[in-house]
């Protein structure tokens, strides 16, 4: 995983083939990892349909799933419009009792 991160950009963007997108190698940690495909999977629908800017900047590193929305919030306005940033993330993530799956936005 850490050499396939190596060749990613913008967390999870193939630098050798960038219509190609390997959405866990970016995650650090796996305790939100439902949460964390979602809010992936969102961008990268958003960046095909041309409304995102996924750029192809090595990231150099791993993201939690509490940062995903911040890193991805300034490439991608749609999915994550006012009111919607990082705070509203970190409460649905914080909020979710530990018996219920997180809601799919």
């Amino acid at each position: 995983m850490n050499e396939l991160g190596a060749r990613c950009a913008c967390i999870f963007r193939s630098l050798d083939a960038p219509d190609l997108y390997f959405p866990g190698v970016g995650l650090d940690g796996i305790g939100a990892a439902p949460l964390a495909y979602a809010m992936l999977a969102r961008s990268i629908m958003s960046h095909i349909r041309g409304t995102a800017r996924l750029d192809m900047q090595p990231v150099g590193h791993k993201i939690n799933h509490f940062a995903i929305p911040r890193y991805l919030a300034e490439r991608d306005p749609g999915s994550y419009p006012e009111g919607r940033g990082w705070e509203w993330w970190r409460e649905l993530a914080l909020g979710t009792p530990d018996d219920r799956p997180y809601p799919l936005p």
